[in-house]
């Protein structure tokens, strides 16, 4: 693993929809695997790269999209009658 494979992979995560939580969760897989492969890891060899990492990911959003809440209005009218409220 090199660093430009490791930084083209980056590239590539940051070019999806995915939040800066799952980008750091993928890339701590692919540390653990360089760690047990016993490789020279990147991240731990160069200090720049591992601020460059982490400034990349920062910019991405971190807020989880949140499912709209339930509201009464939105059931079906039959739904409505089997819900009981006191």
């Amino acid at each position: 693993m090199t660093k430009a494979s490791c930084c083209a992979y980056l590239a590539h995560l940051m070019s999806t929809k995915l939040k800066h939580h799952t980008i750091r969760r993928k890339i701590a897989s692919v540390r653990y695997f360089i760690e047990v492969s016993e490789l020279p890891d990147p991240w731990k060899q160069s200090k720049l790269f591992a601020e460059y990492t982490n400034h990349k990911i920062n910019q991405k959003p971190s807020r989880q999209s949140q499912a709209a809440p339930m509201r009464l209005k939105i059931l079906t009218p039959s739904m409505q009658n089997s819900i009981r409220i006191h």
